[in-house]
């Protein structure tokens, strides 16, 4: 089953039955992550893990994995701190205007990556034409024109780019304690990249181009653990603990 996490604003304005995910229902526009079991997840974490800084890749409007995040550091003593990253400018008005009162998060309007760091096309045909199980409800046109249509946005909006290290150089954050990344379709390889040394990593959609690539990478990573997995929630999450980490406490 196929889940696109971002809508473009064309997108948003007419939305596309076929996509599975972020769909408007009534006039508005659902989170994936919500009330399910990734989404407690990291509510656990967000409460429970002795963290400072945590990193949200692709927000959308803050209703599901960022309210997860919230609702469970505001419970936490050690008060860490939310960082959010949403390209679509539409969506990231409604998550700015959601968190404007919380001190503890930081909403941030920018792109991980530009337009030239994409994919190319050929790289994402050949794997979905090897992975034909997960375009049952997508067709291989479309996902080109997702690709197009994220690539002519980061080029032509003016949108800040690289907003990762903006971030870390703002806050003097050397190494970010959790980081989820659930993005672009596109991109989440060269987010991991970004990002790799955080001591938890939370991918969602490892079945699909988005992450199944940074899931494989860390799999095969002695430094990081998977403490968490379910291949059968939507296109599949997993979790991951850096072994540094774990060693202070191995009941965690």
């Amino acid at each position: 089953m196929f889940d696109r996490n971002k809508l473009t604003r064309s997108q948003i304005e007419v939305p596309q039955m076929s996509l599975l995910a972020n769909m408007e229902v009534e006039g508005q526009i659902i989170a994936d992550i919500k009330y399910d079991e990734l989404y407690y997840a990291i509510q656990k974490i967000a409460s429970s893990e002795p963290v400072c800084t945590m990193l949200e890749i692709g927000s959308f409007t803050g209703q599901g994995s960022t309210e997860a995040f919230v609702t469970g550091m505001l419970k936490n003593p050690h008060e860490p701190h939310l960082f959010c990253i949403e390209a679509v400018d539409t969506l990231f008005a409604e998550l700015a205007k959601r968190y404007q009162d919380y001190s503890q998060v930081h909403c941030y309007h920018g792109s991980t990556v530009t337009a030239e760091q994409f994919p190319s096309s050929a790289e994402v045909m050949a794997f979905y034409k090897s992975h034909l199980q997960v375009m049952q409800e997508v067709s291989l046109d479309t996902l080109m024109q997702w690709l197009q249509e994220d690539r002519i946005y980061i080029e032509t909006s003016g949108i800040a780019t690289h907003i990762i290290s903006t971030i870390q150089q703002e806050h003097k954050i050397a190494r970010f304690d959790v980081v989820l990344i659930d993005g672009s379709e596109f991109t989440g390889l060269i987010e991991l990249e970004q990002v790799y040394g955080a001591n938890i990593i939370i991918l969602d959609d490892i079945n699909v181009f988005k992450n199944y690539h940074s899931y494989h990478r860390l799999m095969e990573d002695p430094g990081y653990v998977r403490t968490s997995h379910n291949p059968s929630l939507r296109n599949g999450y997993a979790i991951f603990h850096r072994l540094g980490y774990l060693e202070p406490d191995s009941s965690r």
